[in-house]
């Protein structure tokens, strides 16, 4: 489906020559609120909040550092915008990823980890080093940290080597 108008609070990076120039590409009409008014953003300013509550308490509960607060961010809009929300007149419900790709394939909830849970990421042999039997273990310990949207993996924190890694 086409987007057909795209509103935000006026801020400058949605004024961008760039943004500008792929909204005329595309004919999708800006739409400004003005200036130091969020109520006139309201269905906005509420979805903000509600992902920020959701980053915050499950960083919390999962103990995951602060530094990491982008990820957590990503997984629970990656979750939101696949949550079954819009019901079509058929008594079907599509998610907001379904209504925007045109698809009616819903998110496996099966799929779904808890973020911040302790997960063993699998190492190949051919990536195991050292000559210790800890060192050629067949798993590293690491921290679910959200999904990977350009292919089906998980995306990881490896406690040992201190960045995001993707698993399947």
């Amino acid at each position: 489906r086409k987007i057909r108008l795209f509103k935000s609070d006026g801020g400058g990076e949605y004024r961008s020559k760039a943004l500008i120039a792929d909204h005329e590409e595309h004919g999708t009409r800006a739409a400004f609120s003005p200036p130091h008014t969020p109520e006139k953003n309201g269905k906005a300013e509420r979805m903000h909040r509600y992902v920020v509550s959701c980053a915050a308490a499950i960083m919390y509960e999962g103990g995951i550092p602060s530094d990491l607060w982008a990820e957590v961010v990503s997984a629970v809009v990656y979750v939101q915008n696949r949550l079954p929300t819009v019901k079509q007149t058929d008594g079907t419900w599509l998610s907001k990823q379904n209504v925007l790709e045109g698809t009616k394939t819903l998110l496996k909830l099966d799929a779904l980890r808890t973020i911040g849970c302790l997960v063993l990421a699998y190492t190949p042999k051919k990536l195991r080093v050292g000559g210790k039997a800890v060192d050629r273990m067949a798993c590293t310990p690491c921290a679910m940290l959200g999904y990977e949207e350009d292919c089906d993996a998980f995306r990881l924190w490896s406690f040992e080597k201190r960045c995001v890694i993707l698993a399947a």
